[in-house]
């Protein structure tokens, strides 16, 4: 199998993988009249192989910005490819010698080897008619082992004379459930279903890391890090988590038309402090089949409207989603010198919180269900109003405590909007089926509150009475002209003799002091929260073929093109972008690309703010099934290919117009610095049904 994706933590950008199952095993049998019992186990084995950015220059963004005057090839090298770029800084040159990104591309190992074991057990016992009990048990196994070598002419490995490191992770989940559930039926009339129960869920994880420089044999790559000149310190860790809880639920129907239902969630999570970990989670929702009343019966007949649904529900929810220990001060061991020793020191690398808690969400909804020519055509409609408060944050905090942010609660933000789909069954006969299905929404996002001033985080202003995602810069107002220089108010980042020149970028002046461009003329240049999302779906069976293909879009959010912002920001060392062609220049007045200056200077204005809204085909799927003799039990087979990511339709300019979309305790939404685009996908395979 081929595929090609964009992971976060790894930054693999196009990979070959391979997927293998090395077992599965399924049971599920009655082993007396009131137990029954079943195991599902299965195993996996995938082998990736990428491309990475592992701390040192990234291939893909070096190769873009590498100067175009600069051949890629030497046929009078050893291996083909030209390792002298005159215009390369000190930063990435030793000598002559400098990287070359396509060598790069070819030479750097990055090989991601994943076992995995996923097995269930569960065991159930009748013990009346309406009362079962259930033991559930889960485990989730997980060995990844990844090898990275970066030769000596590559950005990572160039100063160093080859790098090459290993690490090791185990991932290891277990989750055990009791419940009782209840279930009845009474004067025919009633139904009530009652569930309580006890969870408990444990994950562990160990890593170890090992790297090593400076190879006189680089054959070998990563297979020889004992034959380094250099060592790195290994380093090795690990993290513990637990999650219990307790639960309970109750359904209740009367005369299958007024339902009822409402459950409750004790959950108690290691990842907060003492004394904040349990969080109490109620909610309630009813619902009325008006299709089932009598008066409904004669509209039914008419075969116009066929089904219509009420809901209302409200509740809340929590989010643990953090990482583990982030309520402690955390240390790190780190070598220092003390005259001619070496002797080992701690750093803290964790802030810690003795009030760390978990986050709510409060949500009402509102809903109702149409469906038309006996349900053929399905319609939802639903509104609903959420507040998240106790947010979980990584907020910055003094630089004299040596570190840079600490995970805390604060603030309340909203969510408001209306979803509306539509489902229909377009053809339906033996031979031929047509669905298709459609949706929009629209969201308001602000923050309500927050528990300290505004701040600024990175390109972003969190602030009472904004959305998240609000970009935070100054207004771009074209280039200063001949004769305009007196009249232009001097931005303070300004170096050399610290005047305006004809030629320079101009930015308009809301602040206090109608002369000076400083952080008070900063403004709101737009936000990342679209004005709606939209889905469309449709699928087609005909005489054993299937085709599918489903689009996405949004409208009406901006997106922070940092990349941009870097090509167009000028270099004596590497490669820009088209624009800088049309830069001004006394010859060249009608513009709106400043001059190329000695020292150049980059800010977040309004020209790097750019509309993002888009449409995408996400996936597109042909298929076909049959089976290889007309007899029973014989297993059908289904060949295949898709497609996803063909193409967008987009006035953005960078890479991916959906940027990045960041959790909220990072606080960085809509952001692209197009470390790598997304990449098209192309699947073919077979699958077999017993």
């Amino acid at each position: 199998m081929l595929s090609g994706s964009y992971n976060d933590e790894t930054g693999i950008v196009i990979n070959t993988g391979l997927t293998r199952y090395v077992g599965r095993l399924n049971f599920d049998r009655d082993i007396y009249k009131n137990l029954n019992v079943g195991v599902n186990l299965s195993a996996g084995r995938t082998l990736l192989h990428g491309l990475t950015d592992q701390g040192g220059s990234n291939s893909y963004n070096y190769a873009l910005r590498v100067s175009p005057l600069v051949p890629i090839h030497d046929k009078d090298s050893d291996d083909g490819y030209n390792y002298a770029n005159p215009f390369e800084t000190t930063d990435y040159r030793i000598g002559d010698k400098t990287p070359n990104p396509v060598s790069d591309l070819e030479k750097s190992i990055v090989e991601t080897r994943n076992l995995a074991v996923i097995g269930n057990a569960y065991a159930q016992y009748t013990i009346i008619p309406q009362l079962v009990a259930k033991i559930n048990a889960g485990v989730n196994l997980n060995h990844a082992t990844q090898n990275f070598y970066a030769p000596s002419t590559s950005a990572k490995g160039l100063l160093v004379g080859g790098y090459a490191g290993i690490g090791n992770k185990d991932y290891n989940t277990s989750l055990l459930e009791f419940t009782l559930n209840y279930k009845a039926v009474i004067n025919g009339i009633h139904s009530l279903e009652a569930l309580g129960g006890y969870t408990t869920e444990h994950s562990e994880i160990e890593y170890s890391t090992v790297g090593a420089s400076g190879f006189n044999n680089e054959a070998l790559t990563y297979h020889s890090l004992q034959s380094a000149s250099t060592r790195d310190t290994p380093t090795s860790g690990g993290a513990v988590a637990n999650l219990n809880s307790f639960l309970a639920r109750v359904n209740y129907s009367l005369l299958e038309r007024y339902n009822l239902s409402a459950s409750f969630r004790a959950d108690g999570s290691s990842r907060f402090a003492k004394g904040h970990r349990w969080g109490y989670f109620p909610s309630v929702g009813v619902s009325w089949n008006i299709d089932r009343e009598s008066f409904f019966e004669g509209i039914k007949k008419t075969d116009w409207l066929t089904s219509l649904k009420l809901r209302a529900s409200a509740g809340q929810a929590g989010n643990q989603e953090i990482g583990d220990y982030l309520y402690s001060r955390l240390y790190t061991p780190r070598n220092y010198s003390f005259g001619d020793k070496i002797v080992v020191g701690y750093t803290a690398t964790n802030y810690g919180n003795d009030d760390l808690r978990w986050e709510t969400t409060t949500q009402y909804n509102a809903g109702l269900d149409f469906g038309f020519l006996n349900d053929r055509l399905n319609f939802v409609l639903d509104a609903y109003y959420k507040k998240t408060t106790d947010l979980l944050v990584n907020l910055p905090v003094e630089r004299t405590s040596g570190l840079r942010t600490k995970m805390t609660n604060i603030g309340t933000i909203s969510n408001k909007g209306v979803e509306f789909s539509v489902n229909a069954v377009v053809v339906d006969t033996w031979k031929l089926q047509w669905t298709v299905l459609a949706n929009i929404a629209r969201n308001i996002n602000r923050i309500e509150k927050l528990g300290t001033a505004e701040f600024v985080s990175g390109s972003s202003l969190v602030r009472v009475g904004v959305p998240l995602g609000a970009f935070y810069g100054y207004v771009f107002d074209g280039v200063v002209q001949a004769g305009e220089e007196d009249s232009t108010p001097v931005p303070t980042w300004l170096t050399g003799d610290k005047k305006v020149h004809a030629g320079d970028a101009r930015f308009a002046d809301k602040g206090g002091d109608p002369n000076t461009i400083d952080t008070s003329d900063r403004v709101i240049l737009g936000d990342a929260q679209p004005d709606f999302t939209c889905g469309f779906a449709s699928r087609l069976n005909y005489s054993g073929f299937d085709f599918s293909v489903s689009f996405q879009g949004s409208y009406g959010n901006e997106l922070y093109n940092a990349f941009r912002n870097t090509l167009e920001t000028p270099s004596r060392s590497y490669n820009g972008a088209k624009a800088l062609a049309d830069r001004w220049t006394p010859s060249n007045t009608d513009t709106d690309v400043p001059r190329a200056i000695p020292i150049p200077y980059s800010t977040l204005d309004s020209r790097y703010i750019e509309d993002a809204s888009y449409l995408r085909l996400k996936d597109i799927t042909l298929g076909y099934t049959f089976r290889l003799t007309h007899a029973r039990n014989v297993p059908s087979v289904r060949v295949f290919a898709s497609a996803q990511n063909l193409f967008v339709l987009t006035k953005y300019t960078g890479y991916d117009p959906e940027g990045s979309r960041n959790e909220l305790t990072d606080l960085s939404i809509g952001v692209d610095n197009a470390v790598y685009p997304r990449v098209k996908t192309f699947l073919t395979g077979l699958s077999f049904s017993f």
